[in-house]
């Protein structure tokens, strides 16, 4: 039950200390397999959780998956207009939850906000009908970033002033810019497509997976 896109990132930056899994809707499906599979294999690296428009599941045959009272660092980001997303069953689910928690419901938020994709062609391929966007998916993407900047500080990893330090150091190169989010980000480069550069020197990273 892990897809190995941990180890992947880990081989690519091995600089990095801790790693934050971060998915949208299934990305977020596979996130939390991914996290549970690293806990129970004590594996300190894998140091926190998001999940975007998502939920803790049950029954995908990897056992009980079950975060609540473990105090792992976590964020848990909803839509109040997520037309996809199973609103009775992830308020249930919200019981297997760690005891470490950051939870924000963002009012007019739909599914398809919390990526940058176009998703137009939702329902005539599968059936799906996402709920209306009352505000810029732009603000979701900047909540996006502050949840897993969030998580990030309570992973044990310093970040005072990694902002201010990096942002004004003239030395970056092309890599160091921000970009778009994509599978993996390290602590150099942008966490979502609108924060900014966290860090010129790579403290922690965020594997990002999408559906």
């Amino acid at each position: 039950c892990d897809t190995g896109r941990l180890d992947m990132a880990k081989a690519e930056f091995p600089e990095v200390e801790k790693w934050i899994l971060a998915g949208h809707s299934f990305g977020g499906t596979a996130a939390m397999s991914d996290m549970w599979s690293r806990w129970n294999e004590m594996d300190e690296s894998a140091a926190g959780l998001v999940l975007f428009a998502s939920d803790v599941k049950q029954g995908l045959g990897c056992g009980d998956t079950d975060f609540a009272g473990i105090g792992l660092p976590m964020a848990h980001v909803t839509g109040s207009n997520d037309g996809l997303l199973n609103q009775t069953l992830s308020a249930l689910n919200e019981a297997y939850n760690s005891n470490a928690t950051f939870r924000v419901d963002i009012y007019g938020a739909n599914h398809g906000s919390f990526g940058a994709y176009n998703d137009s062609a939702r329902f005539e391929v599968l059936g799906q009908v996402d709920g209306e966007l009352l505000i810029p998916s732009e603000v979701v993407w900047d909540l996006e970033a502050a949840a897993i900047a969030n998580v990030a500080a309570r992973t044990g990893v310093s970040l005072t002033n990694a902002s201010e330090s990096a942002m004004s150091d003239d030395s970056m190169d092309d890599e160091d810019t921000a970009e778009p989010s994509g599978e993996s980000s390290s602590g150099r480069t942008v966490l979502t497509g609108t924060a900014g550069v966290l860090s010129s020197v790579v403290a922690f990273g965020v594997l990002f997976l999408t559906n």
